[in-house]
């Protein structure tokens, strides 16, 4: 439990991780995800400040994996970024990352780059 405005709050977060300029590689967090019933991660392209922050909430984190997704419409293109990362311990691992740009006039690129950036990561307990 912890205390917020003098009251007890069962489901204040625990903050695991924070990064304000996004890791889009492998990152280790404060705690064991084991140690939480569910965890949210904050992410976005590169740091988020770009097309803006999404997030996931994955329940019983320990041993999955996530699915972190972006897809934005800029400049007349649009952008679709997807990777997959494992969670297991104190770490977040990436497995694999693309990316995509959609023109006109079938105009595609795909580079397999990953451009998912996790900045934050909370751990609640029930």
């Amino acid at each position: 439990k912890t205390v917020v405005n003098g009251n007890y709050n069962e489901f204040a977060p625990t903050t695991l991780y924070n990064n304000v300029s996004g890791s889009n590689t492998s990152i280790v967090l404060s705690d064991s995800v084991a140690n939480y019933t569910y965890i949210e991660i904050f992410y976005g392209w590169g740091d988020g400040t770009t097309f803006g922050l999404s997030s996931e909430k994955i329940y019983d984190p320990s041993g999955k994996k996530a699915n972190l997704k972006i897809t934005a419409l800029n400049n007349g293109y649009i952008y679709i970024a997807s990777s997959l990362w494992t969670l297991s311990g104190t770490s977040i691992t990436l497995n694999t990352g693309e990316q995509w740009r959609i023109g006109t006039s079938p105009n595609v690129t795909r580079t397999q780059t990953n451009q998912v950036g996790i900045v934050r990561v909370l751990g609640y307990k029930y």
